[in-house]
């Protein structure tokens, strides 16, 4: 029997019956050690052209890339797959011109049907995208059954604990991350899946530090030490209290996950939006040189997947607008120490961009598709509506959807405004 699958396979009933073959001898995958909620029911063969597939958890504003209008294909990592290259690497070794091995049972793909009769990814959309691309015709399918919740919704948290659980050591074909952990359970929290003791009570933070960090390690396994599930633990407890004290205008403090997080809820800022060809990249404003050049890489995979015919995901670029988070402040003075990190980032940017023009370009025309847009807002009581970004450029009067390139050169730094303020208030006292 082939155990290897490549393009050029036809799955038979005998490697199907081999796969179903291995499952008792995985318990935690597919037995009585699985998340609660879960359950295996059979493993299938589906092919890649088969309409019901779901292959993304986004949806365009201009109605492209919509294959699912559920909207909840499940996303477990923050960041995409960091083991895609080594699983690209594993299907191009095993056969000519590269297979699945279905021997390899911490990299089988596993999904279930959503109430619309949708398959949805629950671990494996990688490799089933690498086999896509790679021209496979079909792919063996683990189907789990999923429970519903109260309103006879699939029970997203069961899908979200098994994309971690699958995600742990020693079978996972990649470890899952703290911050994929600490999504999971914000999300399990927003959707009401993950109950805790009123955060805005003082009293009830150890007792939910104690309750986040027991699902941190059953999301986490044996990946990492308790000192790492105890910071996972604070982080979700800070961040239910920077929200809700969002609410009531004190101030917010960011890092990666936060400013994602953020410009997510504030949607008015969304990725191409009607075809607009404009994206947003939240960066911080703490570590710029490492900001700068992932901004370029950012723009330079944009730019390549809308010249690549072959990749849809991207249908206009015209610009990426870089969005400063302050990062964690330390000082006592909030808001001192906040500006100061945001205007000091802009000037390190422009310093950068000047001594890269002119040390390789000879001073030459500096014009870019990646534009310093603004910075997400970190004290409402300063008078930032804090779901707004707070802007580096004043509006183009002329007109105002107009892409930042060229015609905004009018910039606003926060040492500016505060020194206005203070002349204002000196001239008023004089007066």
């Amino acid at each position: 029997m082939e155990y290897i699958l490549t393009p050029l396979s036809v799955i038979t009933d005998k490697q199907i019956t081999y796969i179903k073959s291995t499952t008792a001898a995985y318990p935690k995958i597919y037995g009585d050690k699985l998340p609660d909620g879960a359950k295996y029911i059979d493993t299938i063969i589906l092919n890649f052209k088969d309409g019901t597939i779901v292959w993304d958890d986004t949806i365009n504003n201009n109605g492209q890339l919509m294959n699912d209008p559920t909207n909840t294909a499940q996303k477990v990592r923050v960041e995409g797959n960091p083991e895609e290259p080594n699983i690209k690497k594993g299907l191009e070794s095993k056969g000519d011109p590269g297979g699945y091995d279905i021997r390899d049972v911490g990299g089988r793909i596993r999904m279930y049907q959503d109430n619309k009769g949708h398959y949805q990814f629950i671990d494996g959309r990688t490799k089933s995208k690498l086999m896509d691309n790679n021209d496979h015709k079909s792919m063996p399918v683990d189907l789990y059954d999923i429970e519903k919740d109260k309103n006879g919704d699939i029970n997203l948290s069961v899908v979200r604990a098994m994309g971690s659980h699958f995600n742990q050591k020693p079978y996972a074909r990649g470890i899952v991350r703290k911050e994929d952990i600490q999504k999971i359970i914000l999300d399990d929290f927003v959707d009401g899946y993950f109950k805790l003791k009123d955060p805005k009570d003082d009293d009830n933070y150890e007792e939910n530090h104690a309750k986040i960090m027991a699902e941190a390690k059953y999301l986490g396994g044996a990946s990492y030490y308790k000192s790492t599930y105890q910071k996972i633990a604070a982080f979700v407890i800070n961040l239910l209290q920077d929200n809700l004290a969002s609410k009531t205008g004190v101030r917010l403090q960011y890092n990666e996950a936060k400013a994602i997080a953020k410009m997510k809820q504030m949607g008015i800022y969304q990725n191409n939006f009607k075809d607009n060809g404009i994206w947003y990249f939240p960066c911080s404003a703490s570590t710029i040189s490492a900001s700068f050049t992932n901004a370029a890489e950012k723009a330079t995979a944009l730019e390549n997947a809308f010249h690549d015919k072959n990749d849809d995901s991207v249908t206009s670029f015209r610009e990426l607008r870089v969005v400063f988070h302050t990062g964690q402040i330390s000082s006592s003075d909030f808001m001192a120490s906040a500006k100061k990190c945001i205007d000091d980032a802009r000037r390190k940017w422009a310093d950068m961009i000047r001594e890269i023009s002119c040390a390789f370009f000879h001073n030459t025309d500096k014009s870019s598709k990646v534009v310093l847009f603004g910075c997400l807002p970190f004290d409402q009581s300063a008078g930032y509506d804090i779901n707004k970004i707070v802007l580096f450029t004043k509006p183009n009067k002329d007109n105002p959807e107009l892409s930042l390139i060229g015609p905004h050169k009018e910039p606003i730094y926060f040492n500016q405004i505060d020194m206005k303020k203070s002349l204002d208030a000196d001239l008023n006292i004089a007066a």
